[in-house]
């Protein structure tokens, strides 16, 4: 069988969730299927791909990536694009993945790594059989912007149109493909409601399994992640105006944030002793060894959290927002709220030493069973094998 993968981004190793569920899907699918990539040329390629992918043609867009721009009301409100779309060309990737398709002649399937991707497929002839991996769904994403927002407030009805806009666009979408993949059964009843007969398969999100880790009783306070994406980013500025004042004047806890990191969010702790930005770190085990307590403060309404999967391998206890835990809502040692109060009271509440270590243990075995790229990988591999396809 042979699979074209067509994807935003392929870095390698992969550092942020996205990418992460990228590369190790497509590691997996490496190991049983003739397999080639297109991506863009300005995330490059270090050599480390081309020695481990020996077999994989790479291809580039001859468009690139663009970042978003800031848009004022106005012009959001009458544009043609939607919000997060437009940092790609669907038209121009659509052209490339044709250029291919004539060069190398017939492929088996087509893999669309993300729904920004899957765009394309509005513009492409092609009747290969098409595959489109829903690591967030957007007409939930959008319909979340609402929450917080008074309804007499200008924003609250440019979100409610983009909400309407999103969700029509993002039907259309999904209706070109033969099989969509969630990864958590939330999203998955999320899409049924979007495009009822279309097939759906979920492949969960996945963890790098740690060795030899103790079960955290550090501490320190911990989030990782990509603090340049804007749904980190938010949700971490929420917490320090929000959260964390109270929590100063009860304890003397460090905030330790490791990953990338915008100057906006530099400027909004300079002054704060309390609290430490690392950037990128080669490895995470002394990170979360040290951390007696996780947090994901997150609003965004997507797939589940890779870092929260990873928190759990660690053995670490986890306070979250509810659409942060989403996919997890009975795991009892992630408590959940939106109230920043309660979120400051869990957090006391674990490094009191309130917690069940036995379910954290507990926890632990059951991602290390369950939750491994490789389980997860291979639930993918041999979904594919069986599609009746030639």
């Amino acid at each position: 069988m042979k699979i074209l993968y067509i994807t935003p981004f392929f870095n390698y190793p992969p550092m942020d969730g996205a990418s992460l569920r990228t590369v190790k899907l497509f590691e997996a699918l490496y190991d049983e299927f003739d397999i080639d990539v297109i991506t863009y040329k300005n995330n490059p390629l270090n050599n480390e791909v081309f020695h481990y992918f020996k077999k994989t043609n790479f291809y580039f867009f001859s468009s690139k990536f663009e970042s978003p721009k800031p848009v004022s009301f106005l012009n959001r409100l009458i544009s043609s694009t939607l919000p997060g779309f437009s940092s790609h060309n669907p038209k121009s990737i659509a052209n490339d993945i044709n250029r291919i398709l004539d060069k190398n002649g017939h492929y088996n399937i087509l893999y669309f790594a993300t729904q920004l991707m899957g765009q394309a497929k509005l513009h492409l002839s092609s009747e290969i059989y098409s595959i489109l991996d829903l690591y967030d769904i957007y007409s939930t994403y959008t319909k979340t912007k609402m929450k917080g927002v008074h309804y007499f407030r200008p924003y609250y009805w440019l979100f409610a149109i983009e909400a309407i806009r999103v969700r029509r666009f993002e039907k259309n979408i999904l209706k070109n493909f033969n099989i969509l993949l969630t990864t958590c059964n939330e999203n998955k009843y999320a899409v049924k409601d979007l495009c009822p007969e279309s097939r759906i398969l979920k492949i969960s999100n996945g963890t790098i399994l740690p060795k030899n880790i103790k079960i955290g009783k550090g501490n320190s306070l911990l989030m990782v992640g990509n603090f340049e994406y804007s749904g980190n980013f938010e949700g971490i500025k929420w917490f320090l105006e929000n959260v964390w004042p109270s929590l100063k004047e009860k304890t003397d806890l460090m905030l330790l944030l490791v990953g990338k990191y915008s100057n906006s969010l530099k400027k909004l702790v300079v002054n704060d002793s309390q609290i430490q930005l690392t950037g990128m770190v080669p490895k995470l085990d002394s990170y979360y060894e040290n951390a007696g307590c996780v947090i994901l403060p997150l609003f965004n309404d997507g797939g589940t959290k890779t870092k929260l999967i990873e928190a759990m391998a660690y053995g670490i206890p986890i306070v979250s927002t509810h659409v942060g835990a989403k996919g997890f809502e009975s795991i009892d040692t992630i408590y959940k709220t939106d109230n920043p109060r309660k979120f400051s009271k869990y957090i006391l509440k674990i490094f009191a030493n309130d917690i069940k270590y036995d379910s954290l243990i507990t926890n632990q075995k059951f991602v290390a069973k369950n939750l491994s790229w490789k389980k997860i990988g291979r639930k993918l591999k041999y979904s594919l094998k069986n599609l009746p396809i030639n």
